[in-house]
């Protein structure tokens, strides 16, 4: 396959139907000098899913409220991680704050965001159908998973204890990506996509529950043994997705 096309297909559909005919051109003229720039391109586009081409506001709109969205998700699965390695996150001690009142924080956020059911029989019973769907398997694994334990109760750091711990963050992060899959999926026949007052507020919301919640964590990286590789790895993530949240809130804002 031609390089150049195998490369733009990493970028988003809406952009290759657009430019992808023009941007395969110069980037065949200039040879293999374009493949990294076409290699970074693609991965900023994906970044930045508000500025993709887009028939209109509202679907701009509704891309920005699904990546916030799977920030969120993303968000969680990295803060559950945290508190798994270090339960006094989740302990108030003498923080003004907790890692479970950040999530509460953020799950405000998250509603905000969310696009709602248009108000018809149709789209909802379509909305639900796709729920089920998509969350059938995730809910699946993890009811399995509960019954295995419950009759096995492998012992503390035994292979099948290491086994169960895979699975249990496998169906967490694949019932993540199904849900952040329904949100970004979903026909806009079925919802309506929050309106641009309260989406900026949501991500707003969103960006300062993370923030938080790095802070917090941050806080636990130095302990009395030294450095906490876990809660460091743990607060860099979480900085990085607060830097994500404002990159979606500057670009709602420029669109």
């Amino acid at each position: 396959m031609n390089p150049v096309r195998l490369l733009l297909r990493l970028y988003p559909a809406a952009f290759r139907e657009r430019w992808g005919a023009a941007l395969e051109a110069d980037a065949s003229a200039a040879g293999r000098r374009s493949w990294p720039g076409l290699l970074a391109s693609a991965a900023d586009l994906w970044l930045h899913p508000v500025i993709w081409p887009a028939a209109s506001a509202s679907q701009r709109r509704h891309r920005a409220a699904a990546a916030a969205f799977t920030l969120t998700l993303a968000t969680w699965l990295v803060g559950r991680a945290g508190t798994a390695n270090d339960p006094r996150l989740t302990w108030r001690a003498h923080r003004a704050l907790n890692v479970a009142e950040c999530a509460a924080f953020m799950l405000l956020g998250a509603i905000m965001i969310m696009p709602l059911p248009r108000p018809t029989r149709q789209a909802v019973t379509a909305l639900l159908r796709r729920t089920l769907q998509a969350l059938a398997a995730p809910a699946v694994l993890l009811f399995a998973e509960l019954i295995l334990v419950h009759f096995l109760r492998p012992a503390a750091h035994s292979a099948a204890h290491l086994a169960f711990t895979a699975l249990y963050w496998f169906t967490l992060a694949l019932g993540a990506l199904q849900a952040a899959r329904i949100v970004g999926t979903v026909s806009s026949s079925a919802v309506t996509p929050p309106r641009p007052a309260r989406l900026r507020l949501g991500i707003a919301v969103l960006a300062t529950g993370c923030a938080l919640t790095a802070w917090i964590s941050l806080s636990s990286t130095v302990t009395g043994h030294g450095l906490d590789a876990v809660s460091a790895a743990t607060s860099g993530g979480m900085l990085m997705l607060t830097a994500w949240f404002l990159s979606i809130l500057r670009d709602v804002n420029e669109c």
